[in-house]
């Protein structure tokens, strides 16, 4: 073993307090995280098998919609506008979504909406609820060119 291997182990190590640090920071907000296993190389040429793939995975919440109406990209969008969501689901929710997917009606196409980059845009509208009798509520909206659409 070479002295810079040594040091390298004593730093890996003294760095994994900080991951479980982290760790419970992000668990007491809501995150389920994933902490991944500390390996170490008993020699510093067996480095590549020993390599991570991070020391944790923070597990994001997406969003998935089916639509009924056909669309393949943002000129064929059928709606004026894109409803995000109902208000009181982004406004109450503990992990806010990462990313919202909706498909169109066939499931060949899907349009992809960022909240990170996209949520300053959005605005609040009141709208009738058609799958329901008497209901109205308060959606989020925004101009459908925000929307990433891709084929599937």
């Amino acid at each position: 073993m070479t002295a810079n291997h040594d040091k390298f182990q004593e730093h890996l190590l003294a760095s994994h307090e900080a991951t479980i640090i982290v760790t419970r920071w992000l668990t007491a907000k809501g995150f389920d995280v994933t902490l991944r296993g500390l390996h170490v190389a008993p020699e510093a040429k067996d480095w590549r098998d020993y390599a991570d793939s991070g020391d944790l995975e923070i597990i994001s919440r997406a969003e998935v919609k089916h639509l009924s109406a056909e669309f393949t990209c943002v000129d064929d969008w059928p709606f004026h506008d894109f409803m995000v969501c109902a208000k009181h689901s982004w406004d109450n929710a503990k992990q806010k979504p990462y990313r919202y997917f909706y498909l169109n009606k066939d499931c060949t196409h899907m349009a992809s909406l960022d909240p990170g980059k996209t949520r300053k845009h959005w605005s609040v509208t009141t709208r009738r609820d058609a799958r329901y009798d008497d209901l109205s509520q308060e959606f989020y909206v925004c101009a459908p060119q925000l929307a990433k659409f891709v084929e599937l």
